[in-house]
């Protein structure tokens, strides 16, 4: 708490606002912890070996080798 004290009255002198004075401080947080969620859900589907690749566009879709060079698509 005395860390945040010090860090609000240098941002005080700079003219910058304090971050717990941020009334969407909230709202941010769950949506980068939802996220991140979501993040952890994907890694425990890998190291499960539920697949080599997940997309997060479309399941269904995979890097496929063409002719050499790596294409989304469909198999």
């Amino acid at each position: 708490q005395e860390a945040i004290s010090k860090q609000d009255a240098a941002d005080d002198k700079e003219g910058k606002g304090s971050l717990s004075e941020d009334e969407h401080l909230t709202e941010k947080l769950e949506i980068l912890q939802e996220k991140l969620s979501k993040k952890k859900a994907m890694q425990n589907k890998l190291q499960n070996g539920e697949g080599k690749q997940l997309s997060t566009m479309d399941e269904d879709a995979r890097l496929l080798s063409k002719r050499g060079q790596s294409v989304a698509g469909y198999n």
